[in-house]
């Protein structure tokens, strides 16, 4: 885009026309955001670019990440595109630009721990299920198969039969734990 043509005649000390043309500058914008983890904090996007005019944000997932002016709040792991757009200014035309965001797990859920101990044990009795993650789920099975999130939801099971329970725990923005297991029998009655 031309801005001005300047034209000298020879010899002359004077200006003799100016000619000035009218047209949009393609602002260069930089625009990255860093590898984020789930359960990070909020963070502020920030751009840059030779123009002045304004930035607005959005983000391709919103169940990856969301968007409140320049705010990124992270929902879940996963990625999301997130498309800056800036408005035009002066010389200036709009324009856009797109960074990924990546967000990674936050861990491994403990896998579940029974409070006793695979065995013979004396009917009925309640096993509780644990997990040292703080706010896992636990799911269950009490017949040996594999347990998914369909199965059973919960902490305690009463144990009133030989059976085998399997159990495994969750937590959103983090890896699912491996299954824990144990079987139990029927304790014998000791003689008097």
């Amino acid at each position: 885009t031309t801005l001005a043509t300047v034209k000298v005649d020879r010899g002359s000390t004077f200006v003799s026309s100016v000619v000035i043309s009218s047209g949009s500058i393609a602002p260069t914008i930089t625009f990255t955001i860093p590898s984020k983890t789930f359960g990070d904090a909020a963070f502020t996007l920030s751009p840059t670019s030779d123009s002045p005019g304004a930035f607005t944000f959005t983000s391709s997932n919103t169940s990856v990440a969301t968007i409140s002016g320049s705010i990124v709040t992270i929902v879940a792991n996963g990625t999301s595109t997130i498309t800056a757009t800036q408005a035009s200014s002066g010389d200036y035309s709009s324009a856009t630009a797109t960074a990924t965001l990546t967000v990674g797990v936050a861990g491994t859920v403990a896998a579940p721990a029974f409070s006793t101990a695979a065995g013979a044990i004396a009917f009925p009795t309640t096993i509780t299920l644990s997990s040292t993650t703080a706010g896992a789920t636990i799911y269950y099975t009490t017949d040996g198969s594999t347990p998914t999130t369909g199965s059973t939801q919960g902490t305690s099971v009463v144990v009133n039969s030989a059976q085998a329970i399997k159990a495994f725990a969750i937590k959103t923005g983090w890896t699912d734990s491996s299954i824990s297991s144990a079987a139990y029998t029927q304790a014998q009655a000791t003689a008097p």
